[in-house]
């Protein structure tokens, strides 16, 4: 590792995950004498997050002397679902069904280095970065209202794994 300084040595790394699900289902159903009355219902609600966020310096060798040298690697993740679903069904011959389904996946991968390293300075200043950020935000509902037949369906999917950064040798 051989880190000799004198002045700034800063690696960091930050990560801030957030995930939020909410599934709701009502199924109402009524049937006054002669009939059958049917109602449905149903909800679902996934929100995953897998994310790596890494500054790194192997095999390092750093004599700084004046300072500086930053590694910086930062990533910040949200994700939220919502879900609602409702069916009612009256009488006299009747039927209802509803459903929902939100699904949302991030895969964030964040990275800076300095690999296979070796710096010596005086002066100062190197600086290797990396920053991420992602959010998402799915949102689904149904209803089905029926004296006689009423049927809804709804869907929301979200899948944002486009970053993955990496910042590399200076």
């Amino acid at each position: 590792a051989d880190i000799l300084a004198g002045g700034d040595v800063t690696i960091k790394s930050r990560e801030n995950a957030d995930i939020a699900a909410e599934s709701q289902a009502v199924s109402m159903s009524a049937s006054v004498s002669i009939g059958f009355s049917l109602a449905g219902g149903g909800a679902k609600a996934e929100a995953t997050i897998e994310t790596t966020t890494l500054a790194l310096a192997e095999e390092s060798t750093f004599t700084l002397d004046k300072g500086d040298l930053t590694i910086d690697a930062s990533n910040t993740t949200k994700a939220d679902a919502d879900v609602v679903a409702a069916a009612v069904s009256l009488g006299l011959a009747a039927a209802a069904a509803a459903g929902s389904v939100t699904d949302i996946e991030t895969d964030p991968v964040t990275q800076a280095s300095l690999g296979d390293s070796c710096v010596v300075l005086s002066g100062g200043d190197v600086s290797i970065s990396a920053t991420a950020d992602n959010s998402a935000h799915a949102y689904s509902a149904g209803l089905s209202v029926s004296t006689g037949i009423a049927v809804g369906s709804t869907n929301a999917l979200l899948a944002l794994s486009l970053i993955h950064i990496s910042q590399g040798i200076v």
